[in-house]
């Protein structure tokens, strides 16, 4: 394909307005770029033109921004077009990535002046480039030895370069250009092609030519093991084996510590390593190393989820519901919105929780691309869940890229209307996580009633689909189908998108044939509703109330003698004593599971001497709290990863399968220990103390709810 002869600014200008879903503004471009808002205007005129040829507009609004207007079959020409574009220099982020393209390749020092000359600016440029990247290097732990007539060095471990050059990658294709890279698209997956040369550098940190092959191979692992994931981590997953695959090839192998490995073991998601290596080592007659399944775990871990649990309390991870409860609750009180009744929310929020602190701690990073349009749309909400975030977690430093993901959510549930009447049959293909499709379903509810979202589905499933059960197929990525076939819609569905699936729909409406009016009969929509909705709130009330009780009536503090005795033992004489009284079955499974959840993650309650142990096991029949004073003190890991002296255990049980009612219960027990005054009074009170301060907050809480 033939590329434009154009200058690099021009070039630059024409990539952010392609790659932006929302409206942008001269002076962003011109602080993206490096040049001056006087110079942005005065290309503008060149780009029309150049727009022009494709059949495309730009579109100018007031105090809002530049906008592309034209069919997505055009911009998708000059997309292309841009790709094969001869670079005549770079612009300021194109040298950058380039720059960091080539010190994460080598292995060996580079001279000064062979980075300048391959960029084609001054050795004083890049000197400059290099210093404005000093907090890029330390985001990775990675260092930068630069000394005269040693030359230039990027020093650190390899996951940490692994890491470093996943993110550019990342950061620099779009979610839909990566899909094109694996999925079938020769010109762009050419090695020879002619692509721009900051994206063929990227692409040569990669086996680019293994990526089909490795879709290949993934795509022969049981469905059930991948179909979790939403498509951006599934692309994810694929970039990073074939980042894994070039690195081995240059020798570059993985090299964990003992405690790293052994963490990676202990998780579930190394069984899914373990399957995913197999599979590829077969695929390419390769050995892969133990350490390189450790190092792919965490990335597994950390993936984004395409459905939710069905379940927003987790029993397994009461921590985890806790944390979700008060996040919501502060955002709830702050925005004056009822958001703790939205069970969607709830679930949404536990689903995408759990991968994005491992994120953070790992150190992954994930890009939201719709961050700048968060900002400015839901500016309130985004403060609101920005001071949740560090109230409810003030050790842990979520970026800015996270909490837009967290603004999703909650902006979902703000946005989310009960509508009725809902004409026509919708297909969603959304290739991010839960936040993005539940704001594009929202979106759609709520902006276009009448559109009925029947099924929200991956991109791998297109294949699956048949287009004639719906009226209408909507997606937030390219798919390789006819343009015809579908609508290309961004997450935040804009109002000019709105109103060309509302055109469409008018067109569908218009050839439509006997079309037969609605009868209703008996009950207004609105008073059944009211009645459903009053039957609902009495079966949840009753639910509530009576696990309560049951939780306040067995309660029960015991003195329990150690004598020297492990922590496994202790547990053991505790669930065999519960055994007995039919709370459940086998008590050595249920020690096992509570043992391996105390490895998982610390159950001490820091600043204090309380340990709070809780599992969810097929083995309980019925739920069941009780409090154990210990006649000396155990060692144990603290929820803030410290050691503590525990002298009194508390114990809570789950059923696996169990009414949401009750695990409301439980997990409204388990908030209680966030604050002071209840952990003072569970670490010292006796007997007749705890029953009548456990039953206080009980029914405080079922009054609420009622």
């Amino acid at each position: 394909m033939k590329g434009l002869d154009i200058p690099s600014r021009q070039r630059g200008i024409l990539f952010m307005l392609l790659h932006r879903e929302e409206s942008i503004t001269v002076e962003q471009i011109a602080k993206e770029l490096d040049i001056s808002p006087r110079t942005v205007h005065r290309e503008l005129k060149a780009i029309e033109t150049i727009l022009d040829s494709y059949r495309l507009k730009l579109r100018k609004k007031t105090r809002v921004g530049l906008e592309l207007e034209g069919s997505k079959e055009h911009k998708d020409k000059l997309t292309q077009a841009l790709l094969f574009t001869p670079v005549q220099e770079y612009t300021v982020p194109e040298r950058k990535v380039y720059l960091l393209s080539m010190l994460l390749e080598s292995s060996e020092p580079i001279k000064l002046f062979t980075l300048s000359n391959e960029l084609k600016v001054t050795a004083a440029t890049v000197s400059n480039d290099l210093n404005q990247l000093a907090d890029w290097f330390k985001q990775y732990k990675l260092r930068l030895i630069r000394r005269r007539g040693y030359g230039i060095l990027l020093t650190g471990s390899e996951e940490a370069k692994r890491k470093a050059i996943l993110s550019l990658i990342i950061g620099h294709f779009t979610d839909a250009e990566l899909f094109m890279l694996i999925q079938g698209y020769p010109a762009l997956r050419d090695r020879q092609a002619r692509i721009s040369p900051v994206s063929n550098k990227l692409l040569d940190l990669i086996a680019r030519d293994k990526l089909e092959m490795i879709d290949s191979a993934l795509g022969e692992i049981d469905k059930e093991l991948m179909a979790p994931f939403a498509d951006t981590s599934y692309l994810y997953f694929m970039v990073y084996l074939a980042l894994m695959l070039k690195r081995l090839e240059l020798g570059q192998e993985l090299s964990l510590d003992a405690t790293s490995k052994e963490a990676a073991k202990r998780a579930p998601e190394y069984n899914v390593a373990e399957k995913i290596f197999r599979h590829i080592a077969e695929t390419f007659g390769v050995e892969l190393p133990e350490d390189e399944a450790c190092g792919f775990t965490p990335y597994i871990k950390s993936g984004k989820l395409r459905k939710p649990s069905e379940e927003w309390i987790d029993a397994e991870n009461i921590e985890l519901s806790t944390l979700v409860y008060e996040l919501v609750s502060y955002c709830e009180q702050k925005l004056h919105a009822d958001l703790l009744s939205d069970r969607n929310l709830m679930q949404g929020l536990v689903s995408h929780l759990e991968p994005s602190i491992y994120r953070i701690r790992e150190n992954i990073i994930v890009q939201n691309p719709y961050l700048d349009q968060i900002r400015s749309d839901y500016a309130h909400v985004y403060q609101i869940v920005e001071e949740a975030v560090h109230q409810v977690m003030p050790q842990v430093k979520v970026p800015d890229d996270e909490i837009g993901f967290l603004v999703m959510h909650i902006a979902a549930s703000l946005d989310n209307k009960h509508l009725l009447h809902k004409t026509f049959k919708g297909l969603v293909f959304c290739a991010s996580g839960i936040g993005t499709s539940k704001m594009l379903a929202t979106r759609i509810r709520n902006k276009i009633p009448e559109l009925q979202v029947l099924k929200n589905v991956s991109i791998f499933e297109l294949d699956q689909i048949d287009p004639g059960a719906f009226d209408l197929i909507i997606s937030t990525v390219k798919l390789p189908i006819d343009a015809s076939q579908y609508v290309l819609v961004s997450p935040l569905l804009t109002d000019g998108e709105v109103e060309m699936i509302r055109r469409l729909l008018e067109q569908k409406e218009a050839v439509r044939k006997g079309k037969k009016e609605k009868v209703r009969e008996g009950l207004s929509d609105k008073e059944m509703r009211a009645t459903v909705k009053s039957l609902q709130v009495m079966e949840q009330g009753k639910a509530y109330l009576e696990e309560s009780l049951h939780l306040s009536r067995q309660f029960r503090l015991e003195y329990l003698r150690v004598n020297g005795r492990s922590l496994e033992e202790v547990l053991l004489e505790i669930c065999t004593g519960l055994s007995k009284e039919g709370v459940l079955g086998d008590a050595e499974a249920v020690t096992a599971r509570l043992l391996e959840r105390e490895k998982q993650g610390g159950l001490g309650i820091p600043g204090s001497k309380l340990a709070f142990f809780h599992c969810r096991h097929e083995s309980v029949y019925t739920t069941s709290f009780t409090m154990y004073d210990l006649s000396e003190e155990k060692n144990l890991i603290a929820m803030d990863q410290q050691w503590i002296g525990i002298s009194r255990l508390m114990l809570l049980l789950s059923p696996v399968k169990v009414k949401e009612e009750k695990l409301e219960v439980l997990s409204f027990v388990s908030s209680l220990f966030v604050e002071r005054e209840p952990v003072d009074i569970f670490s010292s009170g006796n007997q007749a103390r705890l029953n009548a301060y456990l039953s206080g907050q009980l029914l405080e809480f079922c009054q609420k709810k009622l």
